[in-house]
């Protein structure tokens, strides 16, 4: 004897095997989305990811995109109509997303061997009839642009990034719009610590980036924007911790015991005399990359000037200009080791290899 099942039992019962189905079919098939199709375990590794947890893998970026040329500016007009177009310096923004998660903060994950596209390739400006749960182009663009700025400017007004069409000559005369101000850092930090009795530790921010090439993305890392650009809190509000302060230091400085860092009194900023070789004036505006090739190696350099200067000869060196000792027709055409015996430049240069009365320079000059 069967029982009735009330036809609203019958129709919710309908409705969610219909759902199984959709979604259970949905993870094995391919979605198509741009200008390439994707499957669900292409970006998650969870078969039931939610917005609390995404479980989303990790985003191999294929080596052309790595490797190719970062656009510097990027016009965004394809929907200007009330306002001009927009001036995004994409530079700058890829330059600070190496802090945070890296290009994926605003490119979609594409799977190796995909190029990611431009936005409107899979975003169109009008909300598309077929498919209401993808954003507008409009939608886009602000949601990716309004989640950092508001953190920092705390403003998400139109004016304070577009420009009413009309007005751009009076624009023009004002600050640039839009773009965070910067809180520059100091050339110098020192901290007291406790470890040690009571030490003192000094931080040459400048001489970091300036002389020793240091990124700012190799020591501040999954730091928001606000961090640095908030106009209403000093430049590093949140405070570090002392492990993770070690942390960074010792992505360079693992070798080093603590009283490298860790002293009585405060240090000194870095100069070149304090390795026994001081800099002339030729190489004193160089940057260290230029002799030190190897990143965060500082030591070992020959100072031969033939380790670096190996093509040296009178067609190739300006002797009156570099030296300020001009050279007559017969010296101009000698090879350098006639006057720089075995071409080592830092000894006293010798007349012997030519003239046997005992010349010597400066007293005798190959010149006028």
């Amino acid at each position: 004897m069967f029982k009735k099942i009330p036809l609203a039992l019958l129709l919710l019962s309908a409705i969610g095997l219909m759902f199984v189905v959709i979604v259970g079919s949905a993870q094995e098939t391919a979605i198509s989305s741009g200008p390439t199709d994707f499957r669900c375990e292409d970006c998650h590794k969870c078969d039931l990811p939610s917005k609390k947890n995404p479980c989303l893998r990790e985003c191999p970026r294929p080596a052309d995109v790595a490797t190719e040329k970062i656009p510097e500016i990027i016009i965004l007009d394809e929907i200007a109509n009330l306002y001009g177009p927009t001036q995004f310096n994409h530079e700058a923004h890829a330059q600070m997303a190496e802090t945070g998660e890296g290009c994926a903060v605003c490119h979609f994950h594409y799977p190796p061997g995909h190029v990611h596209g431009q936005c409107q390739e899979c975003h169109a400006a009008d909300l598309e009839a077929d498919n209401m749960t993808k954003p507008t182009l409009k939608a886009v663009y602000h949601r990716k642009c309004l989640a950092c700025h508001q953190d920092w400017s705390h403003e998400t007004g139109c004016e304070k990034c577009h420009i009413k069409k009309g007005e751009e000559a009076e624009a023009d005369a004002k600050p640039a719009r839009g773009y965070p101000k910067v809180h520059s850092p100091k050339d110098k930090s020192v901290w007291q610590s406790e470890w040690g009795g009571g030490t003192v530790i000094t931080f040459f921010h400048k001489n970091h980036v300036d002389l020793y090439g240091v990124t700012c993305s190799e020591c501040h890392q999954h730091e928001t924007c606000d961090y640095c650009h908030d106009v209403d809190q000093p430049r590093g509000k949140a405070l570090r911790t002392a492990e993770n302060i070690h942390h960074m230091c010792d992505r360079c400085h693992s070798k080093k015991n603590c009283r490298y860092c860790h002293r009585k009194e405060e240090l000194a900023a870095f100069t070149h005399d304090q390795t026994g070789w001081p800099l002339n004036r030729f190489h004193e505006p160089l940057n260290c990359k230029r002799c030190h090739k190897t990143k965060g190696k500082f030591r070992g350099l020959s100072r031969d000037c033939n380790a670096c200067h190996k093509d040296w000869s009178f067609t190739s060196f300006d002797h009156a200009k570099i030296t300020n000792v001009a050279l007559d027709e017969i010296h101009l055409e000698m090879d350098c080791s006639d006057c720089h015996e075995n071409r080592d430049f830092s000894r006293k240069t010798t007349c012997a290899a030519c003239h046997d009365d005992d010349r010597k320079y400066p007293d005798s000059k190959p010149g006028p």
